[in-house]
């Protein structure tokens, strides 16, 4: 019983790791377009 906890509660941790490791992943990559957007935006004067 104590060993299908832990199991549980690391299968937990990981799938967290991975949802963390994603996000961070699509953050890089979307990052560098947002950046290039504000730039041209901050240009506009009204």
């Amino acid at each position: 019983m104590l060993v299908d906890s832990m199991l549980v509660a690391a299968g937990v941790a990981a799938m967290f790791v991975v949802l963390a490791a994603v996000r961070a992943g699509e953050d890089f990559q979307i990052r560098p377009k947002q950046s290039a957007r504000q730039s041209h935006a901050s240009r506009r004067s009204f």
